[in-house]
Parts: structure tokens; C-alpha cells; sequence
């Protein structure tokens, strides 16, 4: 896409603007994420090497229950909830 941005009556920028795909955006993040398997998360989590944080809805622990061990986080609350600058983080979960 490209866009021109007034300053003023004589001047305009040039701005050039690439729309990428969802596949495109989620291939480019899968390369910074390391995936492991379900028996290293439990090992991790049984030798308190990590947190587990459940990342579903209230409305699917009510249906499915809750982790044992884990904090609950909705998947989008995430971000703001382990924001350090954000008013709502939660320092102790």
C-alpha cells in the first residue's frame, strides 16, 4: 500500500506500507518460538523449572476444569496481565 502524508500545503511524504497475510505473520514468529512436547512441559513444570499458565477462557475451565499448579491468564489478558507498565500486572501469578 502506499499512502501520501500532507506536512503542508507544498510538501507530502512518500509512505510505503506492506500488508502481510496471517500465514506470512505466523510463519514469521513460529521461527522465534521454541515448541517442546508435552512430557518436557510436565518435567519442566515437575522440577518447578517453569510457570504454567493456562491460557483458556473462564467459561472452558468451568467446562473442562482447571491445571493443577497452574495460574490462569486468558489468553487475551496476557500481555497486559504480564506487563510490567501495565496497571493490572500481576506480580505474584
Amino acid at each position: 500500500m502506499l499512502f501520501y502524508l500532507k506536512i503542508n500545503i507544498n510538501y507530502y511524504i512518500k509512505i510505503s506500507m506492506v500488508i502481510k497475510s496471517l500465514q506470512t505473520l505466523v510463519s514469521e514468529i513460529m521461527k522465534q518460538i521454541k515448541t517442546i512436547s508435552v512430557d518436557e512441559a510436565y518435567e519442566m513444570f515437575k522440577n518447578e523449572n517453569c510457570n504454567l499458565i493456562d491460557i483458556r477462557e473462564i467459561n472452558e475451565l468451568e467446562n473442562t476444569g482447571k491445571v493443577d499448579g497452574a495460574s490462569h491468564i486468558p489468553r487475551g489478558m496476557l500481555e497486559v496481565y504480564l506487563d510490567p507498565n501495565s496497571p493490572v500486572f500481576k506480580m505474584d501469578k
